[in-house]
């Protein structure tokens, strides 16, 4: 079991390496004809959060913030190497990647099929209804057929019953790839459960929307100047 916790650790890090940069547009103003609203952009980076950096439905895909993985590249190409080394021993095995959306009809299809060819090690997709998803799991693992991964979604902390320590995997956890955040906010007594990337393709960005013209005519503080 520990050998393909490692492996699926594996090929989550490959799939988070074609991650999506964040946005890192200046504020802007614009006018709506129709409605005659102004709208401004507030930008948090990810070294402004204060809440562990995690975005607030706590996927365990989703990361802190919009941010950029460029600054680790350095670091992302030493840690993908190690992984490699390590995935040579788990070539011709199977590992099982449980999720409610097929890979071959999403965006992580083309991720999958490029780890299987990369490595030589087979991804088997259980899918399951994401409504029951952590109940089938949880079945699953008592009958001793457990999937090797995990994929939480809005399910911490009640994921925890469905999970092991990512210790298992050998991971590098101060690898710029990884969210910090997200380490932080699922850890329990010390042991981490959750892992995420930063900029990867399901990063989400916290949006307020306000009538900002009206909350001035109010004299009424704005999102923006809380935030200064």
């Amino acid at each position: 079991m520990k050998g393909l916790k490692s492996a699926c650790c594996i090929s989550l890090a490959l799939i988070t390496l074609i991650a999506a940069a964040g946005c890192k547009k200046n504020p802007t103003e614009e006018n709506s004809g129709s409605v005659d609203v102004e709208y401004e952009y507030v930008y948090q980076s990810k070294s402004d959060k204060t809440d562990g950096g995690t975005s607030s439905d706590n996927k365990g895909s989703a990361s802190s913030g919009s941010s950029s993985a460029s600054s680790g590249k350095t670091n992302n190409t030493k840690a993908l190497s190690a992984y490699k080394e390590k995935a040579k021993k788990y070539k011709g095995t199977t590992v099982r990647f449980a999720t409610w959306k097929d890979p071959a009809l999403n965006e992580d299809g083309p991720v999958v099929k490029a780890f299987e060819k990369e490595y030589g090690i087979k991804v088997k997709v259980d899918l399951i209804g994401q409504t029951e998803y952590a109940f089938e799991i949880a079945g699953l693992i008592a009958a001793d057929n457990a999937p090797d991964v995990y994929f939480s979604n809005n399910d911490w902390p009640h994921a925890l019953s469905c999970l092991q320590p990512l210790d298992a995997a050998e991971i590098d956890y101060n690898d710029s790839i990884w969210d910090q955040g997200m380490f932080k906010t699922s850890k329990v007594n010390n042991k981490t459960y959750l892992l995420n990337s930063v900029g990867n393709i399901w990063n989400e960005v916290d949006c307020v929307f306000y009538n900002k013209r009206l909350l001035k005519e109010k004299n009424i503080t704005t999102p923006e100047e809380h935030y200064k």
